[in-house]
């Protein structure tokens, strides 16, 4: 059984909710957490709020991030890399991880249709492959 398998997942909603307000909860770690929880939480280091508190290189770390079961106990290990980031519409995000061998996240907002009387907007996220 040669070759990895991969498996790719895909989520979306539907927000009303302004489009700043969205992307800064989104990139927010406080988001990133909410997220996750109750079965995981991401650390950052001390003071970073948001991926816009680190400088962006794309392709480079912007940290390592601990992934906590239930919030206390160490399972994995990231070193959060932005591959692409368009503030307030897109980042692609790829990161070493020590329980994966590619884990790409892509989170982008779109704008809803023309005639929604309140404005909404669409998150896409997701694909990883498990270490083989």
């Amino acid at each position: 059984m040669g070759g990895m398998s991969q498996v790719e997942l895909t989520f979306r909603s539907e927000l009303s909710a302004p489009r700043d307000r969205v992307w800064a909860w989104v990139t927010s770690m406080e988001g990133i957490s909410r997220e996750l929880w109750p079965i995981l939480r991401m650390t950052a280091p001390r003071g970073v709020k948001s991926i816009g508190d680190v400088p962006i290189e794309p392709g480079n770390p912007l940290f390592r991030s601990w992934i906590l079961l239930f919030g206390l106990i160490p399972i994995d290990r990231s070193d959060l890399t932005l591959l692409s980031l368009d503030v307030g519409q897109r980042f692609v995000e790829q990161s070493p991880m020590l329980s994966m061998s590619l884990w790409r996240h892509v989170r982008t907002l779109e704008a809803a249709a023309l005639w929604s009387p309140v404005p909404a907007r669409r998150l896409t996220s997701g694909s990883l492959s498990p270490r083989s």
